[in-house]
This record gives C-alpha cells, sequence and structure tokens, in this order.
C-alpha cells in the first residue's frame, strides 16, 4: 500500500446531518408538536374554568338580589357584621352599580381597620418583646443589614401569631434606621414602636449610651442628657396621621410604658446567664440583644445586664433536646427572630416548651450536636 493510500483513508470526514425526512427525525418532531398542542389545551382548559368560576360567582350573587351588596354594621367603633363585597350586578344601573362599588370600597376599608384595631387589642395581653439595637458601632454594615433582616422576620412572625406581642426596638441610631427603612413598609409594622435613645441606658444607667464607641463593652461613655427624666421621642418615632387611629385604639403608650420599667418586671434574655427561664408573665418585658457580632463580643450583653442591674435568664433549650433534635452547646446562641418565635409560640401554646423551642430552632441546626460528637468520636478513635 502507497503512503498515498494512507494519508486518504486516515483523514476525519464531518458526519453528514440527519436527515429530515428519516423515521427516527419525523418521529420526535411528531413528539415536540403534542407536547406544544397539549400544553395550549391545558392553558385554554385553565381559562374556560376559571371564566365558568366567575360566572358562577357572579350568578350566585345576582340571585341573592339585595343581599349581594357590601352591608357593615358599626356599633361602638366595631364591625359586627358584614357579607360579601359589593360587585357590577346587571340588574341595575351604571349609576347604582358605581354607588354601589364606591359603599364596597369604604366598607372594605373599615373591615381591615376593626382587624388592625383587634390584633393590637390582642398584643396587648401578652408580653413585651425589647430588641436592645444599641451596638451600631460595634457591628459592619453587612451585620447592620442582617439584623434589620431578622427585625423584618420578627414582624412577620408576629403578624400570624394569634397571641401577638408588643416590639420596642431601643437604641436605633442612625446608620440602623437606614438599614430598617430598606425594609418594604417597615413604618407599617403593627405592634413595632422604635426610639432613637436607648431605653435600658435611660430607666437603668442613668444619662449614658453605649452607642460611643468605646473599647470596653462593661463601660459606657457619658452622652448627651434629655431632659425630664424621661425618653424624649424623634419627630420620626411619633404616630404619623396615617397611623394615628391605628395607635389610640390600643391601650400600649410608648412613653408610659418607658417610664414603668424596673429590675421587677424586666429580663434580658442571654445565653451565657446563668438563670433558666421557666416560663414568659404577660406583664414582664423580655430584652433581646439586637447584635449581629459573628462571634466577637463574648458575654456582650450579660455584662450590659450586670452593669445595668437588669436581671438574666436563658431559655431551657437544653432541658427539652434529646437524641433526635439534639441541638449541640454551639447552637444556645440564636439570632433575634428565632428566640422571638420561641416567646411567641410558647404564648401561643400556652406553656408548651418543647413545641414553641421546635419551631422557633431552625431546622438547619436539628441533629447537629449529636453529628458533631459522631466526628468528634472518630477523630480520637483515629
Amino acid at each position: 500500500m502507497s503512503c498515498a493510500e494512507d494519508s486518504s483513508s486516515s483523514t476525519f470526514k464531518m458526519p453528514t446531518p440527519a436527515d429530515p425526512e428519516s423515521k427516527r427525525s419525523k418521529k420526535r418532531a411528531a413528539k415536540q408538536e403534542k407536547a406544544l398542542a397539549d400544553r395550549e389545551e391545558a392553558k385554554k382548559r385553565r381559562k374556560a374554568e376559571e371564566k365558568a368560576k366567575k360566572a358562577a360567582y357572579r350568578d350566585e350573587l345576582v340571585l341573592r338580589g339585595s343581599s349581594s351588596t357590601t352591608q357593615v354594621k358599626v356599633e361602638n367603633g366595631k364591625v359586627i357584621e358584614f357579607t360579601a363585597r359589593g360587585v357590577c350586578r346587571p340588574d341595575l344601573s351604571p349609576e347604582e352599580n358605581a354607588k354601589l362599588a364606591e359603599e364596597a370600597r369604604r366598607n372594605r376599608h373599615l373591615i381591615k381597620e376593626q382587624k388592625k384595631r383587634d390584633f393590637l387589642a390582642r398584643a396587648d395581653g401578652n408580653a413585651r418583646i425589647l430588641v436592645d439595637c444599641d451596638w451600631e458601632n460595634w457591628m459592619t454594615e453587612k451585620e447592620r443589614n442582617s439584623l434589620a433582616s431578622q427585625l423584618m422576620y420578627c414582624f412577620s412572625a408576629n403578624k400570624r401569631c394569634e397571641r401577638p406581642s408588643h416590639f420596642v426596638c431601643s437604641g436605633l441610631g442612625p446608620q440602623m434606621q437606614q438599614a430598617v427603612s430598606r425594609m418594604c413598609g417597615s413604618e407599617k409594622w403593627l405592634a413595632f414602636h422604635t426610639t432613637k435613645e436607648c431605653v435600658l441606658e435611660k430607666c437603668f444607667g442613668g444619662a449614658k449610651s453605649s452607642t460611643t464607641t468605646n473599647s470596653n463593652i462593661n463601660e459606657s461613655p457619658p452622652a448627651t442628657v434629655t431632659t425630664g427624666g424621661s425618653v424624649v421621642l424623634a419627630s420620626e418615632d411619633k404616630p404619623t396621621e396615617e397611623t394615628k387611629k391605628s395607635v389610640s385604639s390600643s391601650s400600649f403608650d410608648l412613653s408610659a410604658y418607658v417610664t414603668s420599667l424596673s429590675p421587677e418586671n424586666t429580663v434580658y434574655l442571654t445565653a451565657d446567664s446563668d438563670n433558666t427561664l421557666t416560663g414568659f408573665e404577660p406583664e414582664k418585658t423580655y430584652i433581646l440583644g439586637g447584635v449581629v457580632d459573628r462571634n466577637r463580643l463574648k458575654n456582650c450583653t450579660k455584662l450590659k445586664a450586670e452593669r445595668l442591674g437588669i436581671p438574666t435568664a436563658r431559655l431551657p433549650i437544653g432541658e427539652y433536646e434529646s437524641e433526635q433534635n439534639n441541638y449541640g452547646t454551639f447552637s444556645r446562641v440564636l439570632t433575634v427572630n428565632h428566640c422571638a418565635e420561641i416567646i411567641l409560640g410558647w404564648q401561643e401554646t400556652n406553656g408548651d416548651w418543647k413545641t414553641a423551642i421546635e419551631k422557633g430552632i431552625p431546622k438547619r441546626r436539628v441533629g447537629q450536636g449529636a453529628e458533631r460528637k459522631k466526628e468528634g468520636d472518630e477523630g480520637k478513635g483515629e
């Protein structure tokens, strides 16, 4: 065999494209067309079902006659009876339908306001939760944003709860205020109250504030003194015109609440405490340290509570864990929203610690204590 023949036999040849008329290509194209036709048919079927539901609902309202209009009875400022919302009725003139729609909008507003008043009334009868946000200068921007997100999660959990609480965010500095303002709708959070000045420093530590930079956390440098011996709310802390009705319907008064704080009705929750909490009393305030430090500031909340003379306690997480849900010693320090969820869960379950802790502890931490112990045992064996 010649050298030329060897080179020609070893050259690479591009594969020819699939023949569109081949049996495999036709089968693939038919399958794609069938899938597309099925999707279009399902879309048309869903639209027809939605249209039929709307027509059935409209016919039902027409058959009920005058009861289809939205009627609300208000007695002493409380909605006691209402029917279905008003819709366009074919048996009425355009002017009557317009009047009906306006009445429906007005009545829905009354129902919404009544729900807000009921929510605040339920919150009045439970324990207060004070978030000590007076750690701004010890946190980075990322940590401050993380704390703002935790406050948003607290509001979300409180809103869903049947037995909510009033939250007081104390010592919100300018940077923390900016971080919280980025949360959508934060200015309208129900049962959330904020103060620029640290309530704890004012009530328990005199005219001192820990917001200024200081290397010793257990010491608090002097700050400006407010007149009258009480916390002076800034203009941002005062209720706006939009929320005056909701705020006035609640018996919670922030200024009166601040002056009523004392060591007898206040407990600082910290994982470093030697005292174990047995339950939450509705007349007491429970303080959560609003600090995200990534384990940099050891014992910071306990040292501050001892300096101010505030009793401390820890959540009984270790007392209610088992081999299946071993959380490990490292997980005793929880975020603000997880602690708040445990408090709200305890109130909602009427003192069931086990259910409240299982609900509040993040799922990723369940069983981590046993896993770390197993890894340690394997390391020792090697």
